[in-house]
């Protein structure tokens, strides 16, 4: 069972029906770039990939890298940032961020999927830090605590949290039979991951919707 495709469904549901114009960075194979481009909004991808940017223009759609994305004078609706935000480090988050709420319009919405710190979060080795909802609310709040503070001022106005069924991984050296009863444990773990319709499981991620309300003066 693919559970990333109950988070892309449950991303694109929380973007309005009414034609919108979306900005979508990091948006690599066109995972949420080619849908809501069907949906009829005007979609626009950024990213670092030359390969993706050359395939997905060939297929008629508007992605640029980064540089030239710059020179893109357009205000969107919505910027959807997903899986990418726990590929910054801490140091370069604000500016990172700040480049693309620049384009966000006052009232649009920054729309962010991203793993919490669980047990495989460290598996990809790209992964270097993991962020919270309430973190970045802290962030992008009036909140003086932290020494750098971004541009802008963001409130967070839904969070839905990623829910798998709890596994125990299987590793080298272990003795026949563990390896069997975890198996047999995880079957029994998804079975009550079903019929609990997710409430006996493990949050593994996010998404959160946040507003864009100002720019600090």
């Amino acid at each position: 069972m693919n559970f990333y495709l109950y988070e892309d469904k449950k991303l694109i549901s929380l973007i309005k029906r009414d034609k919108s114009t979306i900005l979508d960075v990091g948006c690599g194979q066109g995972r949420y770039l080619i849908p809501l481009s069907k949906l009829g909004h005007n979609v626009i991808g950024v990213d670092i990939n030359d390969d993706q940017i050359f395939r997905l223009k060939n297929m008629g759609y508007k992605v640029f890298n980064p540089s030239d994305f710059d020179k893109v004078d357009i205000m969107f609706d919505y910027v959807v940032m997903s899986h990418i935000i726990e590929h910054i480090e801490a140091a370069q988050l604000i500016d990172f961020l700040d480049k693309y709420l620049d384009k966000l319009q006052y009232g649009g919405k920054l729309i962010i999927a991203t793993p919490f710190l669980y047990n495989e979060f460290y598996d990809d080795y790209d992964h270097i830090k993991p962020y919270t909802p309430k973190a970045l609310s802290i962030l992008y709040s009036d909140y003086k605590q932290q020494q750098a503070k971004p541009r802008h001022r963001l409130t967070l106005k839904y969070v839905w949290l990623r829910k798998w069924p709890i596994i125990l991984h299987n590793y080298p050296g272990e003795f026949l039979f563990v390896k069997l009863w975890k198996k047999l444990l995880n079957k029994v773990f998804f079975i009550l991951y079903k019929v609990s319709l997710g409430t006996i499981s493990r949050t593994t991620g996010w998404i959160g919707v946040f507003e864009k309300i100002r720019v600090n003066s």
